[in-house]
């Protein structure tokens, strides 16, 4: 567990409530994305590109994506594809129909509707005028003037088109899911289906030229045509994961990224062969050339990476650190250290600016905490843990025991004592700094996941079946409390004091998270607020005698009690696509919190957004429309929208074919944030009768402003 600071927290507090009018809550050091998928990406240049991915992300970069800027989105649509047409005009395309432009080089968007609402996955323009853009259920999209008009085209099927190719001013190439392959040798005014020997999904088709062509698929599928796709051949599978993307450097030399793999041809895309040594081990959707020997890709969790050397080797862009951090510890105001999987360790000593890899291996880290800032142990797979009394910088065994499997975490409390519990109910304890391990006497057999210590001698650990732990010795001996819990899992344990100390968990039998308080160093402890969150809460610290915060996995949800556990507030990350594994705090404000897809958020305000007086009473500046909540839902859910000035607002709901099945909103509104219920049961709060179980589109119009988003329906 982490190491608590209280010291001048109050005068810390007052000092910045009276420095700022606004500041930010949680914030993003890693990665740009803010953990989001990034699904395309598109370059001006060599050095000016953009990247656009889930929740409307939009990242741009003029160093060939050595660092990169996040804009700001008109929308929290997943975006799914993005093509620059010339170094002034872009379109973005992505879920519900929606379709950006940009006539600014990228930096500011306008939306276009055209009444589509199915998912639109990928575009692609001859020339500043001709494009096609293609989607759910057939949808082929084509304008002649540059994205300011788009047209219906005939597809000839319902399949859902993955990526086009238009190879010259006539031929053109789509591919699909359950094997769709379309041919237009007009242009795209009308499209043929080509033969295909595989019915899988294909995700991307690219031509070198009018005959040579190669089609990336779901379980390793490649297929290859020399005649312009009247025969698709089968080229033998190298891997059984999907891919997603490929392109050329030349005719000769091409790359597929997928899931877990990078693949090159050197003979026009005959054959295929893996590239040794990947580092990464994250799925890549796109990639972009950057000139004839660098390429640069993107991926899963907002991974980043680029070769300068025909894709033979990558390496990470600062677009963001890839894994899945397990663990962090706020060591003081600069300092940082975070570990996670395939023993990831990473250090900031400059307040997150930036960080510095310190170890890379193939076990994970679940555990990292430090007695000081030189001094400190991390724990994790094969009964592992390492120590280091240089701040990290070098990193030594210090006990191994592949019998033991894994130690989940460990509690330091000062630079000769550590106790460590893990697998099978194990607890290891040093008494010299790690020189010496001895297994401790357990009563139990039980998964332990946490430990805290308050001092030397009083120490407490948690794990499955309700399980909690107490010692008063040092760990000599340890003793069953009564959780009452006996089918949850207890994640974290945090006390502030030897009496005062809360759990959290999960009950595999309630879709809500476990909190469990004591007052009276465990001999009681009771349940508080099942309702809390709907995702287990992985861990959890006692700041101060009142302010608590946890972390949750599933959906990045961070909680925060401000009255010892008795109540909690959901804490707005702004973040949804994130699972949260660790929390460190070092006093009321400052506090890091880590997770999957390479998480890193940091607080310098306890996670709550302070608006100065002055602003207090604004209204909103710009038109917003917020995902639903529950989603999915049965029988209800809330929809959340802003307007920034008085206007005409119309809220509806379509289903998946367009059809408008229910008006929400339809009058004059006043500037202000607004919420409604949307209810599957029928009747006057939804204008409908039943709707059967599915994806819906809730869609908002005010002045110009329009936006889309999906729901679901499950009964």
């Amino acid at each position: 567990m982490k190491k608590y600071y209280l010291i001048n927290t109050i005068v810390y507090f007052y000092f910045v409530l009276a420095n700022f009018s606004f500041s930010q809550g949680w914030q993003y050091q890693n990665p740009k994305s803010e953990g989001n998928d990034l699904k395309s990406c598109s370059f001006i240049d060599e050095n000016n590109g953009f990247a656009v991915g889930f929740k409307g992300t939009i990242l741009k970069t003029t160093d060939a994506g050595i660092s990169w800027e996040k804009l700001i989105s008109p929308t929290n649509n997943d975006l799914y594809g993005f093509y620059f047409i010339d170094p002034i005009n872009a379109i973005s395309v992505g879920d519900g129909g929606i379709i950006l432009r940009s006539t600014t080089s990228g930096n500011s968007w306008s939306f276009q509707s055209i009444g589509i609402y199915q998912n639109l996955y990928a575009i692609d323009f001859l020339n500043q005028n001709f494009g096609i853009i293609v989607g759910d259920s057939g949808t082929i999209l084509r304008t002649t003037d540059g994205g300011v008009n788009w047209i219906s085209q005939s597809s000839g099927v319902l399949n859902n088109l993955k990526s086009v190719d238009i190879i010259d001013g006539n031929n053109i190439t789509i591919v699909g899911e359950m094997g769709a392959i379309l041919r237009s040798t007009n242009a795209g005014i009308s499209w043929a289906p080509q033969t295909t020997p595989e019915i899988q999904s294909f995700y991307d088709v690219t031509f070198s030229n009018i005959n040579n062509g190669v089609i990336a698929g779901s379980n390793g599928i490649i297929l290859h045509t020399t005649d312009g796709g009247i025969n698709w051949n089968f080229t033998t599978p190298i891997t059984n994961e999907n891919l997603y993307c490929v392109k050329y450097f030349d005719s000769s030399n091409w790359i597929i990224v997928g899931a877990s793999n990078i693949l090159s041809s050197s003979d026009q895309g005959t054959t295929w062969n893996s590239i040794p040594d990947m580092y990464f081990y994250e799925t890549f959707y796109d990639f972009a050339i950057l000139n004839s020997k660098a390429a640069l890709a993107v991926g899963y969790g907002g991974v980043i990476i680029k070769t300068n050397d025909t894709g033979s080797s990558w390496k990470m862009q600062s677009g963001g650190l890839a894994g899945i951090f397990l663990d962090v510890d706020f060591i003081d105001n600069n300092t940082t250290t975070i570990v996670g999987d395939r023993g990831a360790i990473y250090r900031t000593t400059n307040a997150g600016i930036s960080w510095i890899q310190q170890a890379f291996g193939s076990w994970d880290l679940n555990a990292v905490e430090f007695a000081d800032i030189n001094n400190g142990f991390a724990s994790g797979q094969d009964g592992r843990i390492i120590h280091t009394s240089d701040g990290g910088n070098n990193w030594t065994l210090q006990f191994q025991n592949s019998f033991y499997y894994w130690f989940s975490d460990l509690s330091v409390t000062d630079i000769n004592n550590a106790t460590a519990v893990g697998q099978g109910g194990r607890i290891l304890r040093t008494t010299d700094g790690g020189t010496n391990w001895s297994l401790q006497s357990s009563p139990t057999g039980q998964n332990l996941y946490n430990v805290d210590f308050i001092d030397n001698n009083i120490g407490f650990a948690v794990g499955d079946y309700g399980t909690i732990l107490h010692t008063t010795d040092g760990g000599n001996n340890w003793e069953i409390q009564n959780s009452d819990q006996p089918n949850s899992s207890l994640y974290s344990i945090s006390f502030i004091d030897a009496n005062n100390g809360i759990v959290v968990g999960g009950d595999p039998s309630s879709i809500y998270s476990l909190i469990l308080k004591t007052t009276n160093a465990g001999q009681t402890w009771i349940t508080i607020n099942q309702t809390t969150a709907q995702n287990y809460l992985y861990d959890v610290q006692f700041i101060t005698p009142f302010v608590i915060t946890a972390v949750a996995g599933g959906y990045g949800e961070i909680y925060r009690s401000t009255d010892a556990g008795l109540n909690w507030t959901m804490q707005d990350s702004g973040r949804v696509s994130n699972g949260y594994m660790g929390v460190s705090f070092i006093n009321e404000l400052n506090g890091y919190v880590v997770g999957y897809n390479g998480t890193i958020l940091h607080t310098t305000d306890g996670g709550i957004t302070f608006i100065g007086e002055e602003k207090s009473n604004s209204f909103p500046q710009n038109f917003i429309l917020f995902q639903n909540y529950p989603n999915p839902f049965n029988p209800s859910t809330s929809i959340q929208y802003a307007i920034g000035s008085k206007q005409f607002v119309q809220l509806k709901v379509y289903d998946v074919l367009g059809n408008e099945i229910a008006t929400l909103v339809n009058e004059e509104k006043p500037a202000g944030t607004y919420e409604v219920e949307f209810s599957a049961k029928g009747g006057p709060k939804s204008s409908i009768k039943y709707p059967a179980s599915g994806v819906y589109f809730y869609q908002l119009r005010a002045e110009n402003y329009i936006q889309t988003k999906k729901m679901i329906i499950i009964k």
